[in-house]
């Protein structure tokens, strides 16, 4: 079974289907206009999950190309779950700190069922543990 993978893109002067580009038939998308800047952070968090970052949270926006975020994210609970990613640009104000101004959040809430894992999930998931305390 693969870990379903969260993406979250942006863009300015892209056209909607390349930002959608990433998703496939029958997922579930959210669009939407919003006010951006030339680097943005863009952070995932639903209780009950285990989100593992793919791409740096913070990014440089293009104009002209996507800007994508993605995490794995795993169930850890079952019933109906939230997952939440917020958009913040950065304004520099003070050089060596920039500021988060939150743009946007966007919330989708999910019915999770968790399956027992079989008995030959459950020894790679034993045998991976064992091989991250190795290295």
């Amino acid at each position: 079974m693969r870990t379903p993978i969260f993406d979250a893109s942006v863009g300015v002067n892209v056209p909607d289907e390349i930002l959608r580009g990433h998703s496939h038939p029958g997922e579930q998308t959210v669009g939407g206009e919003l006010r951006l800047s030339y680097e943005m952070i863009v952070t995932l968090i639903g209780p009950g999950f285990a989100i593992s970052p793919i791409t740096p949270e913070k990014q440089t926006v293009a104009e002209g190309s996507p800007t994508v975020w993605q995490w794995q994210i795993e169930a850890k609970q079952e019933g109906l779950r939230e997952l939440e990613a917020t958009l913040f640009a950065l304004i520099t104000i003070d050089a060596a700190n920039p500021a988060r101004q939150r743009i946007n959040s966007y919330s989708q809430k999910v019915n999770v069922s968790v399956k027992p894992q079989t008995w030959a999930e459950w020894l790679k998931s034993v045998r991976d543990e064992v091989d991250a305390v190795r290295r």
